[in-house]
């Protein structure tokens, strides 16, 4: 099971050069934040509104944690990463509190990248 973020969702949305790997690898349970919704839906309301419908898609078949008490917790903790991005903390603050549940992180954003692996999250960004 993957963690995906909301880098990884457009590309499953929008076809992008990366979206036909990550599809052909993404062949098992998926799993991200309330936030990745909301995220998405951004992207989508800004490029072509049409598009939410394929993201809706997109969710069905994804499962989707809460940004709960303990996830703010684990954020705050974060601080400690300056270059993060706020959002992105929330994302990484929700796949650790899922690392044993999940076989690495999704993103194609390179500071979280880079905060993942300080992190000691798995991650992969099929291309």
């Amino acid at each position: 099971m993957y963690y995906l973020d909301s880098s990884a969702v457009v590309k499953l949305v929008f076809e992008e050069k990366e979206s036909k790997t990550l599809r052909e690898f993404l062949k098992q349970n998926l799993v991200s934040s309330d936030l990745t919704k909301i995220e998405v839906y951004r992207v989508c309301a800004r490029l072509d509104k049409k598009s939410i419908e394929v993201a809706n898609k997109v969710f069905d078949f994804m499962s989707f944690f809460e940004i709960n008490k303990k996830v703010i917790e684990r954020t705050k903790k974060l601080i400690e990463i300056p270059y993060l991005k706020s959002l992105d903390s929330i994302h990484l603050s929700t796949a650790l509190g899922i690392a044993e549940l999940i076989d690495g992180v999704v993103t194609y954003d390179k500071q979280m990248i880079r905060a993942a692996k300080e992190l000691e999250l798995s991650v992969v960004s099929p291309v």
